[in-house]
């Protein structure tokens, strides 16, 4: 990063965490010895960040995703969970998409969202999930 986004985060930061100026400077102080950010190096600017995330802060572009509203989407959401635990996928959310992607529109290389989809395409997901955590299941028995 560069140090106007490294020292903009730190700004932000502040703020989420509620220091003000004076707070900010101190805390600031205490980790690099300087009270302006403009006077620290890039390594003194990310271990400030460092500080506000052990108080608490989530690292930009890490605050979690919101559940899905539609109860088929969940559900596509808690059957990718289950094969991520059983070991049989190993992505997040990007997985899940490119997946989705795959299972309704395979001659495309394209990323579905399945919080954005209609009920048809989503059930139409579960099921595919359905028999693919029945064939996880089958192997693990069969050992």
């Amino acid at each position: 990063m560069n140090p106007k986004t490294l020292i903009a985060a730190i700004h932000a930061g502040a703020k989420e965490l509620g220091l003000d100026d004076d707070a900010r400077r101190d805390l600031m102080e205490r980790i690099t010895g300087h009270r302006s950010a403009a006077k620290c190096t890039d390594g003194q600017l990310a271990a400030i960040l460092d500080e506000y995330r052990k108080l608490g802060r989530k690292p930009a572009g890490r605050q979690g995703f919101k559940p899905a509203t539609n109860p088929l989407a969940r559900k596509v959401h808690a059957l990718w969970g289950d094969l991520k635990k059983r070991g049989a996928v190993t992505g997040g959310r990007p997985a899940l998409r490119k997946w989705c992607g795959r299972q309704l529109q395979p001659d495309e290389n394209v990323l579905l969202d399945p919080d954005l989809l209609r009920n048809d395409q989503l059930n139409r997901l579960i099921e595919a999930l359905k028999g693919w955590v029945a064939r996880v299941e089958k192997e693990k028995a069969n050992g």
